[in-house]
């Protein structure tokens, strides 16, 4: 096998990869998060327990809450802004969508892309009362934040070392099939001498 297409399979070898690594880096599409955790809404009116999670248009927020303590919570979706009003006043008429109760689901389909957030609270009378609270979340079409820069990084270089690879490849194809065009015409022109 020559020297040049040994070095042509690495080129392919390191552009594929490069590619690969670019690929994933830039993967910033939606994907989804589900789980389960325990939380305690402490004791006190302005005590809450919140979720913030990052959404694009087209997802969706469901949640299975479940007070464990013999009481009830009100769960309440904000949009970053309303969220901003309800922080500041206590205000729960902007929620997307509330749910009230000792145990309950809420679904709901996300308007707009932006930040929400899911905001659990003591119901009335419970105010003076630690509670606890399991949840079951699914969470869809979440936006990751930013590229990976490290696997981008590491992937560029990769694709350059293969356009190098691939060069010198060329270079020395070229190189070998002059120098076989000048043997053969030396040969054809000494023959005929």
């Amino acid at each position: 096998m020559r020297f040049y297409r040994i070095i042509f399979i690495i080129a392919g070898v390191l552009l594929f990869v490069g590619f690969g690594f670019v690929d994933r880096s830039l993967d910033i599409g939606p994907s989804t998060l589900s789980g389960e955790e325990t939380f305690a809404i402490p004791v006190g009116w302005e005590s809450y327990y919140v979720v913030e999670v990052d959404l694009q248009e087209g997802g969706g927020v469901s949640v299975a809450f479940q007070e464990i303590s013999d009481g009830a919570v009100s769960v309440y979706l904000f949009h970053e802004q309303d969220y901003a009003s309800y922080n500041a006043a206590d205000d729960v008429s902007r929620a997307i969508h509330s749910a009230r109760g000792p145990s309950g689901v809420l679904s709901v389909d996300i308007p707009s892309e932006g930040r929400y957030f899911l905001v659990f609270e003591h119901a009335h009378g419970y105010e003076f009362l630690s509670q606890d609270v399991q949840l079951s979340y699914l969470f869809t079409g979440l936006q990751r934040d930013d590229p990976d820069w490290v696997f981008f990084g590491v992937g560029s270089a990769l694709i350059a070392l293969g356009i190098i690879a691939a060069t010198v490849a060329a270079i020395r194809r070229s190189l070998a099939n002059q120098g076989k065009e000048r043997a053969t015409t030396i040969r054809q022109t000494s023959r005929g001498a």
